[in-house]
């Protein structure tokens, strides 16, 4: 009887720490894919508001657009990837209507679409 007991001890025991072991995969996973869904998320809402930015500053510059494009610019570079910022790094730096400042930009845009797995 004795050999009974100690077998249900230890299998009830084993499949404790089974569960424990499991619940804690379980709420690391949930955990690292819902920072990633948000990181996603975030990276979706600055590139569009970046993009729409930089057409009205193309429309004719102004402060107050100049001053939305630096604070779309700054959230890029607090969520966009290394290759995104050293793209949009490129973009400020070469002169509008040349082929570089065209490169830089398609640069820009591959990069992005990388950022929220399109490429």
């Amino acid at each position: 009887m004795k050999i009974e007991i100690a077998t249900i001890i230890s299998f009830a025991t084993g499949l404790g720490v089974g569960t424990i072991i499991t619940a804690y995969v379980q709420y690391y996973l949930n955990r690292r894919a819902k920072l990633t869904d948000n990181l996603l998320e975030e990276r979706k809402s600055a590139f569009d508001k970046f993009l729409v930015s930089y057409a009205d500053l193309a429309a004719g510059w102004t402060i107050e657009k100049s001053m939305n494009f630096a604070l779309c610019e700054a959230r890029i570079q607090l969520v966009g990837s290394r290759l995104t910022i050293t793209s949009l790094k490129a973009l400020k730096e070469t002169e509008s209507g040349t082929h570089q400042r065209d490169e830089a930009h398609a640069s820009l845009i591959e990069s992005m679409r990388s950022d929220i797995g399109l490429a």
